[in-house]
């Protein structure tokens, strides 16, 4: 499940279609009370996968507190390592970026975290590119 809310749901979008690509059975939903409802039936086997360039970001943190209390995995990719989301977390995937907490216009960490998703992709096939390269093809139309 990949939870994220705002200006991070095209990175979101981009992540759940190259994992779709992979094989992965991934959930992505913008509505956050639909997505709160589906986290209460993950288990200790799921992952979530949380983006929120502040790792404090209430909608999310709901999201993942529900699913953490049933054990389920929490993967974020966030800038901040001061935040309820970084201490939640069993992995956290750091984006760098010089903008503020609070910003107006945030190229920066749109790239940083666009970037971070194609460096997971790429770890992922580079994990059995065999494997991976049959899968993406009989998933192409």
């Amino acid at each position: 499940m990949i939870v994220s809310i705002g200006g991070n749901v095209p990175a979101a979008l981009e992540l759940r279609n190259r994992l779709l690509r992979f094989g992965f059975d991934v959930f992505f939903e913008t509505d956050q009370h639909y997505s709160y409802v589906y986290s209460k039936k993950l288990n200790q086997n799921d992952l979530i996968i949380a983006i929120s360039y502040t790792g404090n970001t209430k909608e999310v943190l709901k999201i993942v507190k529900s699913a953490h209390k049933n054990e389920v995995k929490i993967m974020a990719i966030t800038r901040n390592y001061d935040s309820d989301l970084f201490e939640l977390s069993d992995l956290v995937l750091r984006i760098d970026s010089k903008e503020g907490l609070a910003r107006v216009i945030s190229i920066e960490a749109r790239i940083t975290i666009f970037y971070v998703i194609l460096k997971l992709s790429l770890c992922i096939y580079e994990s059995d590119p065999e494997k991976y390269q049959k899968i993406i093809f009989s998933n192409s139309y």
